[in-house]
């Protein structure tokens, strides 16, 4: 989509209104676009067929505001599935306060900052047929401005009354920020009866994508966290840890059974980049 100049605004615009009854999949890449273009567009486009939105912005400086995305939400209640990586979310405005209910009745699966999720679902009766929701750890608006894991509680919070009807809760940690160490210790710290974790009773299946950046396997330490903290998930039956990092030709090492047999005893399969250990070590006994 052409969004730098308004030369092909209208020209956009007109595209997506000729196929507007059949469009159901729409993926928008901003690596540069006048915030005042992309706003005219969000607020005027029209796609009462769509069903999936991805947007990403890439550019140095978010451009599209999270007030804008937000109403374009609003006005496509069809939507199910919803990507959004790196779209600004502004300070101390609450969009939903203004928008009418009820948002996003459609919404399957979701991928957005915690503060998109946070605002999502602080309305309980928000988003009812809710199954999958993706929890990044991007920065947002001001690139420079890092990452802070208050804000994953938060959204974790909002979470926990729709968490009984969701088949999957993903953590994504896109960067290896300082601090994820001492915010997994906060929640072990916590116990098994303060913690937040320790109250989706519901949830029989997590999963934490590292990105290929974010080391867990071979870092004793870390991983140790890690186990601790899917521990306080007290129902939990299935542990799956994506795109990690540094396993040479897809060898896992043993103490990855051993740590979460020991800290995760509740777990019954672990799958670690797409491989169930169980068969893993199944395979070695044979």
């Amino acid at each position: 989509m052409f969004f730098a100049s308004y030369s092909f605004l209208d020209w956009t615009r007109q595209l997506l209104a000729w196929c507007a009854p059949s469009l159901t999949n729409l993926c928008l890449l901003l690596s540069e676009a006048s915030s005042v273009a992309l706003r005219q567009f969000l607020s005027t486009t029209r796609l009462p067929s769509l069903t999936e939105l991805d947007v990403t912005c890439t550019a140095g400086e978010a451009n599209m505001t999270g007030t804008d995305v937000l109403f374009f939400l609003a006005t496509h209640p069809s939507i199910q599935k919803l990507c959004l990586h790196g779209v600004q979310v502004p300070a101390g405005i609450s969009p939903l306060s203004v928008i009418a209910q009820p948002f996003l009745p459609s919404l399957v699966e979701v991928t957005a900052h915690p503060i998109y999720i946070q605002w999502l679902l602080r309305n309980k009766e928000q988003c009812p047929r809710l199954k999958q929701v993706t929890l990044p750890t991007e920065r947002y608006a001001n690139r420079g401005c890092p990452f802070t894991y208050d804000m994953l509680d938060r959204a974790l919070e909002n979470l926990v009354p729709h968490s009984h009807k969701l088949d999957l809760i993903i953590f994504s940690f896109a960067k290896d920020h300082a601090d994820l160490d001492s915010w997994l210790q906060s929640h072990i710290d916590a116990g098994p009866d303060a913690s937040i974790p320790s109250s989706f009773i519901d949830t029989k299946r997590l999963r934490i994508d590292a990105e290929y950046s974010v080391k867990i396997i071979n870092v004793p330490p870390r991983l140790e966290l890690v186990a601790q903290f899917v521990g306080l998930f007290p129902n939990l039956q299935i542990l799956e840890l994506q795109r990690q990092p540094g396993l040479v030709n897809g060898r896992i090492p043993p103490m990855v059974q051993q740590t979460v047999r020991l800290y995760c005893p509740q777990v019954k399969k672990v799958t670690i980049n797409g491989k169930d250990i169980s068969e893993v070590e199944q395979s070695k006994e044979g």
